[in-house]
């Protein structure tokens, strides 16, 4: 009805890392970087959309963090068709993701020297199968890894900067405000030397 909304929300997603993300010692770092795939209960913005009828306003849909929103918004299910988040398992993955050091709230982000500020860690059979993967990537997102390989380059080559753009805007009005984020990003960029030297890819 005009009065009636949703949330759809990711159920599963992919990262790109652009360093390796995994435990596993012995994996050689790319030109283009790591993709993984993740499930997780809290709604991430790149899988996040919002559906209503044309009398709703903003004012009467949740407010607050993407990240909290399952805390406050019941889970859609038989009984409960509307005013609820529904999570997109028939569409699998939903949506893609960056975690590198641009993040304000730097979750899930490989950070100094290989360092892994991980929530969750990916399963390590991921780390054989990234031509694969890299290829469901293309496919379903049309993402070369030219492209991908074009964008590590200038990240990396920025590194210094984004950093301290960074950290400059935690806490800032409309961004993340996490002291944690503060501490990574500090400890990222006393390292910068000789991460950025460990990173790049020969």
């Amino acid at each position: 009805s005009k009065t009636d909304w949703l949330i759809y929300c990711a159920y599963s997603h992919l990262e790109w890392h652009h360093a390796s993300p995994f435990q596993t010692k012995g994996v050689k770092e790319t030109a283009y970087g790591f993709v993984v795939g993740t499930t997780q209960t809290s709604c991430i913005t790149a899988g996040l959309s919002y559906v209503y009828g044309l009398e709703v306003t903003r004012d009467d849909m949740p407010k607050g963090a993407h990240s909290l929103l399952h805390r406050t918004t019941p889970f859609c299910s038989d009984s409960v068709k509307r005013f609820c988040i529904r999570r997109t398992k028939e569409l699998i993955p939903t949506a893609i993701r960056a975690r590198t050091p641009t993040s304000a709230g730097m979750a899930n982000v490989v950070v100094a020297g290989g360092d892994k500020n991980l929530d969750h860690l990916p399963p390590e059979s991921a780390a054989t199968f990234q031509d694969d993967i890299w290829r469901g990537v293309n496919h379903a997102f049309g993402i070369e890894r030219n492209k991908v390989t074009e964008t590590r380059t200038s990240l990396e080559s920025h590194l210094p900067e984004i950093v301290r753009e960074n950290l400059k805007g935690q806490c800032t009005k409309g961004h993340s405000c996490k002291p944690t984020s503060k501490v990574i990003l500090k400890k990222l960029l006393r390292s910068l030397p000789a991460t950025a030297a460990n990173w790049r890819h020969h």
